[in-house]
């Protein structure tokens, strides 16, 4: 299979067909294997053609742009092969300018012509259950999950799964063994795998620190709800009693210790300054040489005090004479009070 350098052309590619197991369809072919004459990484490029192609579009081709210059021998078309109608498919090799003759498929490829292979099945202990997961079980593909338990007669149950069920929980029982078989099936096309090995699993019975272990758990986890539940209720029936008892405050009050037992603060006046007042009648008014009231001058203005300080004593003295004249039974409409200052020459009506 020599290279004609004048026509630029490389040997095609040899044995092309389509590996298609559980729905997934693989393009396969001999790589180009390399001698004297090639030098380089070759790579391929993949095209098919459906029913639609052929008979509405004169026999078109498409690209499938995933497998445009690969340089691996392989080229997933599961996408490109969308429905149950046959397929036409080719592949050509590149070396730099240089491109083979396409080389095709055997026969043309269906979907229905997939193989189903023996599924595999994974067995895995959750909790109370048991979960089942079928590898296998695709978009097209569904499957029958037959279960038993390891005893002397025992009875088969079956239960098939899809997509959206994969995988299947069951619930079991402690100390008991379960086993598993699988079975894939395509139904539109009627056909299905084998049956897988069976799968047994012992479901062991817990042991005495596990069952402390849950056993304390569900204590405080009950413990810390009924403490959350008390507190809430504390906390509601505080802000109903607040809601319809609202608190008053009590104004603040001196203690009554500081009050004498006579209920009354004693006060010091000695040192209080004070006028001295003196009561005369009328008559002793003039016995004494003051003058009549009417004829006596009266200051309206603020009367003018002289404050003089005792040395020895260190405190303000004021000196002062009052007078008051008038019937004292007749108090106070016909008695007036004088008040002489000593250092003032004339007396005030007040």
């Amino acid at each position: 299979m020599e290279i004609a350098l004048g026509s630029l052309r490389l040997p095609k590619p040899e044995n092309v067909f389509v590996n298609s197991t559980n729905m997934k369809h693989m393009l396969q072919w001999n790589p180009i294997s390399p001698d004297g004459h090639i030098n380089g990484s070759i790579s391929y490029s993949v095209q098919f053609q459906g029913e639609f192609e052929r008979i509405h579009l004169e026999n078109t081709w498409r690209k499938i742009f995933e497998c445009t210059n690969i340089t691996v021998n392989q080229c997933n078309v599961t996408v490109d092969i969308a429905s149950d109608v046959e397929y036409d498919l080719k592949v050509q090799a590149h070396l730099g300018i240089m491109t083979s003759e396409w080389a095709f498929i055997n026969k043309l490829f269906s979907r229905q012509d997939t193989i189903l292979t023996t599924p595999t099945l994974t067995v895995k202990v959750s909790e109370n259950q048991l979960r089942v997961k079928v590898a296998e079980v695709e978009k097209n593909i569904e499957a029958h999950i037959y279960y038993w338990k390891d005893i002397a007669d025992p009875q088969v149950n079956n239960v098939t799964i899809d997509q959206t069920k994969n995988p299947y929980n069951l619930d079991i029982e402690k100390g008991v063994t379960y086993c598993f078989q699988a079975q894939t099936y395509i139904f539109k096309y009627n056909k299905s795998s084998p049956r897988s090995k069976p799968v047994c699993k012992l479901v062991k019975n817990p042991t005495p620190y596990e069952i402390l272990i849950t056993v304390t758990i569900v204590l405080l986890l009950g413990t810390a709800i009924i403490m959350v539940f008390l507190v809430l209720t504390w906390k509601r029936c505080q802000w109903i009693k607040s809601s319809l008892f609202p608190k008053i405050s009590i104004p603040s009050v001196s203690s009554f210790d500081d009050f004498p037992p006579n209920g009354m603060k004693r006060v010091d006046k000695s040192n209080e300054d004070y006028d001295l007042v003196q009561v005369f009648t009328q008559s002793e008014l003039l016995l004494n040489g003051y003058p009549a009231r009417d004829s006596m001058p009266v200051q309206t203005g603020p009367l003018k005090i002289e404050e003089k300080t005792n040395h020895s004593t260190g405190q303000d003295s004021r000196s002062s004479n009052c007078v008051v004249s008038g019937n004292a039974s007749q108090w106070p409409d016909s008695m007036e009070i004088l008040c002489c200052k000593a250092y003032q020459s004339q007396a005030v009506s007040i």
